[in-house]
């Protein structure tokens, strides 16, 4: 039997932004990651509680760093040992991926909540769930078109459109930066005690069996074709012997 492989095309692929494992510094070369503000002594701790009026954390180029900047889903696993907020509308943790056209999705965490960004004020609280374990959390962004579904320990938040919140960013240092990922503290009015272990992307590609149905259905309507076209230029024809005849009546 003879196998063929699938176009390189239709193969999803995947790789790791940060592995804590690996390397814990997020900064280090080998991962390509900026610092954001003020950092605690361990490389992948944010170690603030106070109302710190700046941000802390770190981000980095997805294209520079391997990864697609669009159409991609984005695993972040993280330590929230403790956080503050001074509002409903501030979180001492974020996670957010903005595409290369600007718009984002912003992942906010409290130690009993997970919320998403919203639209009434601009930057406030929309969807949320309640946590069901404090400590660890994985945050999975999987972002497709003009939206993204978010999912925080295997429960979905649900479906968001992805917005421009350019506007209301006014901060430096690569938050909401184009074809990026963020990860700290975006606020100030709120902070928190978080270690970074990994973060992973993985691009959806198409699904090799279904690509190979639809080649070999592409190969038998093509070979079909072919059949038809020979076919008809073998079939005998009417030839004409250019001789006239007069009916007598």
């Amino acid at each position: 039997m003879v196998t063929t492989a699938a176009p390189a095309l239709c193969l999803a692929s995947s790789g790791k932004l940060f592995d804590a494992a690996v390397n814990p510094d997020p900064v280090d070369p080998v991962w390509g990651w900026h610092a954001v503000g003020g950092r605690s002594p361990e490389a992948s701790t944010l170690d603030t509680m106070a109302d710190r009026r700046e941000m802390s954390g770190w981000w980095v180029d997805l294209g520079q760093a391997g990864a697609p900047p669009d159409g991609l889903d984005l695993v972040v696993v993280v330590d929230l040992a403790k956080e503050s907020h001074a509002s409903r509308h501030r979180a001492g943790l974020s996670v957010a991926l903005t595409t290369k056209a600007g718009k984002s999705v912003v992942v906010n965490l409290w130690e009993s909540e997970a919320w998403l960004a919203g639209d009434d004020p601009l930057t406030g609280k929309g969807e949320s769930l309640q946590l069901r374990t404090s400590g660890r959390h994985e945050v999975t962004i999987e972002e497709a078109g003009q939206s993204a579904a978010v999912l925080v320990d295997g429960q979905r938040i649900g479906r968001v459109p992805l917005r421009d919140l350019s506007l209301v960013a006014g901060v430096p240092d690569g938050y909401l930066k184009p074809g990026s990922v963020f990860f700290g503290d975006a606020s100030t009015g709120a902070g928190c005690q978080a270690t970074l272990r990994s973060v992973t992307w993985r691009s959806r590609g198409v699904d090799v069996d279904l690509a190979r149905a639809v080649l070999s259905t592409s190969l038998v309507v093509a070979a079909g074709g072919g059949l038809v076209a020979t076919f008809l230029r073998r079939r005998p024809r009417e030839r004409h012997t250019g001789r006239v005849y007069i009916e007598r009546r």
